[in-house]
Formats: structure tokens, C-alpha cells, sequence
């Protein structure tokens, strides 16, 4: 994980302020990372994943943390509007290389 951005989360409680990483993981025996994920934490609390599919239309939240369905929604439209530009310019610029090598993960 390279950077997080900190989104101002309106709740019934008041604002809460949840980080968002994109999580740069390789999927098991491969060379080739994960993209569409999204660990949550507030603080030093982990609130679990928001994880997309490869067209980022469809989401899911691992519910390891403390966020209701709703909450979650808001902050997976969130990735989804504000972040979706940076992650994917970043992944298609990213090129395997020919030699075998491990191609580097998109960053955010």
C-alpha cells in the first residue's frame, strides 16, 4: 500500500473518519496482483475490505469492522467516483514485462 485518503464518513454518530489503502496483493500462484481492493481502518482500528469487481460496478464489504451495509455503500461509491480514475490510469500504465519478470502493481 502506497497512500491512504482519509473520507469524512456522515453517520447517524457524527463524522467519522475512515482511510482508505488500495491493497497491492498477489493472488496465489501467480505473478499477477489483485486490483480492486480497498482496506478500510479508522484510526488503528482495521475495518475490513471493500473489494470490486474488474469493472468496479459491483462491491462487497468483508464486514470485519464495525460499518452497517449503509455506511459501507457510502464509502464504496466514494472509491468508486473518486478513486476508480487514479487506480485505473495508474493500471494501464503498468506494463508485464516479456522477460518473466512480476509486473508492478497499480498504485493510487
Amino acid at each position: 500500500m502506497e497512500k491512504s485518503v482519509i473520507y469524512d464518513l456522515d453517520t447517524e454518530d457524527g463524522i467519522r473518519q475512515i482511510g482508505i489503502e488500495a491493497v497491492q496483493q498477489l493472488i496465489p500462484g501467480t505473478h499477477v496482483y489483485a486490483t480492486g481492493v480497498f482496506r478500510l481502518s479508522e484510526g488503528e482500528t482495521d475495518l475490513g475490505d471493500i473489494v470490486f469487481d474488474d469493472h468496479m460496478h459491483e462491491w462487497e464489504y468483508t464486514c470485519m469492522g464495525n460499518l452497517t451495509h449503509r455506511e459501507a455503500k457510502k464509502v464504496a461509491r466514494f472509491i468508486k467516483h473518486n478513486l476508480k480514475r487514479k487506480w485505473r490510469s495508474r493500471e494501464l500504465k503498468q506494463k508485464t514485462p516479456s522477460s518473466g519478470g512480476i509486473a508492478h502493481p497499480p498504485l493510487f
